[in-house]
């Protein structure tokens, strides 16, 4: 069964950008460092034309993907057993 594009939404959100808005997200990062807003910027671009264009087993893929190198950082989300559900 694959997953949602909500719910992978939802979970990319929690990973990238810790479950802010992806625009909130760049304007703290904005606040902080115009140097590293830029490359921020560059990265909600890509969130933005990613979402559309994967369907859903390229997004399950994707968060299995992310799952397995960010094990560490996960473990501490508020929706660590959404991720590991993905994994069952």
């Amino acid at each position: 069964m694959t997953i949602s594009k909500d719910r992978a939404k939802e979970l990319l959100l929690d990973l990238i950008f810790t479950g802010d808005n992806p625009t909130d997200w760049l304007e703290d990062v904005w606040a902080l460092s115009p140097t590293l807003a830029e490359s921020a910027a560059k990265l909600v671009d890509v969130w933005e034309i990613m979402l559309p264009i994967l369907n859903e087993a390229q997004l399950e893929k994707l968060l299995r993907e992310l799952y397995q190198n960010n094990q560490e950082l996960i473990k501490h989300s508020e929706l660590l057993e959404s991720w590991q559900q993905l994994i069952e």
